[in-house]
C-alpha cells in the first residue's frame, strides 16, 4: 500500500501546483493536513 507522506518535496510540489491554479488550495490544505495526522500511524499498516 503506497501512501505520500507530507515530506517537503511533496509540500513544495503541492503548493507549486495550487499556485499555477492545478490544484484547490482547500482540498490540497485539507488533504495535507489529513496526510499529516494520519500519516504516522498508516506507516504501519
Amino acid at each position: 500500500m503506497g501512501v505520500v507522506l507530507p515530506g517537503t518535496t511533496v509540500l513544495v510540489t503541492l503548493g507549486y501546483a495550487v499556485h499555477l491554479g492545478v490544484l484547490p488550495l482547500g482540498a490540497t490544505l485539507t488533504v495535507a493536513a489529513v496526510a499529516a495526522v494520519a500519516g504516522t500511524h498508516l506507516s504501519y499498516l
